[in-house]
């Protein structure tokens, strides 16, 4: 029960001397899969919680062509690395990933930016099935709020100065 979802987002144009400062990725919840009653609804009921992690894509991938098998752990498809992890709780509008580290490898790191890849950390341990939806850009009802997003901050940090120098003169 390690399913994926996969997003892709642009990278800003940063001028010379900007930096990431903070980026999060940010999902709206659409629906839980009740396992209890096969039933869906809008409220997470996990018992435990379960949690989410993020990763960094290694390669380019077309969202009409990408497949289960060839984005799993053993393809070379994502990086292992956990870059932020999420508990999903009850209720919440939204759910947020802190990918700073990720953004500031994709503008300073040459890395390139082939997305995001979001898995279960692993399997509730009641062996339910766990299944969480969270809204898209496809989602027919869905307000341009709630569609994924990623916020990015940065600063221009031309002309600050990060490291300072005394010198004692003496009497």
């Amino acid at each position: 029960n390690d399913g994926y979802a996969l997003l892709e987002f642009p990278t800003p144009d940063l001028s010379s001397g900007d930096k990431i400062i903070h980026a999060e990725l940010i999902l709206a919840p659409y629906m839980f899969l009740d396992d209890a009653t096969s039933e869906y609804s809008n409220t997470n009921s996990y018992d435990p919680a379960l949690y989410i992690t993020a990763h960094k894509i290694l390669r380019a991938w077309d969202e009409t062509t990408v497949t289960y098998q060839s984005a799993g752990t053993d393809s070379g498809f994502f990086d292992s690395t956990v870059y932020s992890y999420r508990i999903l709780d009850n209720d919440n509008d939204f759910y947020t990933w802190d990918i700073t580290r990720l953004a500031s490898e994709w503008t300073e790191g040459g890395v390139a930016n082939h997305g995001v890849l979001l898995k279960f950390d692993k399997s509730p341990s009641n062996g339910s099935i766990a299944n969480a939806f969270f809204c898209s850009t496809n989602g027919r009802y869905n307000p341009v709020e709630y569609y994924p997003q990623i916020l990015y901050q940065y600063i221009n940090t031309t002309g600050i100065v990060t490291e300072i120098l005394t010198c004692d003169i003496g009497n």
